[in-house]
């Protein structure tokens, strides 16, 4: 997965909700549609409350560790890697979007692809996240590519659907048979433009 993805909170009416109540309580500042998302930046998650009830929260993207910068985790050993296996059990997060970026080798270039649903509704993807004493920290969970995606690149993020992430945040034994399936087929599309060249996770941080 790429080290950058998109909220379109104007255009969808479930993300501007999700976005609306943080600009409203303060914890965000209003931005403009179409935002990018990059890591060390604060952005929406859904987290399961003291009440059982989901709730939206603030918290960044990633975790410095040495000299890394940790934006993502394997789910294939997110349950042994000490600095995973705690919260994967006990601070799950989703991260709502309306897709991602990647950009795969065309040649000598790199061709950016624009990544999100067939079903033309957000993405959630699933993450865990690192309690702080201010912004939580929060990564997302990756697993091997499938289909055409594995020919951009060999990791994707793990995407729920709106019916599956309430119970990925509620149930651990849930958690542990999900993140194991494969996810369903992605809308990839080309994206033109002259950006510089964008770093993949695998290139960013500690897998």
């Amino acid at each position: 997965m790429c080290g950058r993805y998109y909220i379109d909170y104007e255009v969808d009416l479930i993300l501007g909700e999700i976005y609306e109540s943080l600009f409203l309580s303060g914890e965000l500042d209003r931005f403009q549609s179409f935002r990018e998302v990059f890591p060390d930046t604060i952005a929406a998650t859904l987290v399961e409350d003291d009440k059982k009830a989901i709730s939206v929260s603030a918290k960044r993207w990633g975790e410095k560790r040495g000299k890394f910068f940790v934006i993502n985790a394997r789910q294939e050993t997110i349950f042994e890697k000490p600095m995973f296996k705690d919260a994967i059990e006990r601070y799950r997060c989703v991260i709502p979007a309306s897709g991602f970026y990647e950009w795969a080798s065309v040649g000598r270039q790199k061709q950016k692809y624009k990544i999100s649903s067939q079903r033309s509704e957000p993405i959630y993807m699933a993450g865990l996240y690192l309690p702080k004493q201010e912004n939580d920290h929060y990564v997302i969970i990756t697993t091997a590519s499938e289909g055409d995606m594995s020919f951009i690149h060999h990791r994707s993020p793990i995407l729920l659907s709106a019916d599956e992430y309430p119970e990925y945040l509620s149930s651990l034994s849930f958690a542990r048979q999900r993140l194991a399936k494969p996810n369903e087929p992605l809308s990839i599309i080309p994206d033109a433009g002259d950006e510089p060249v964008q770093l993949s996770f695998l290139d960013l941080g500690l897998q």
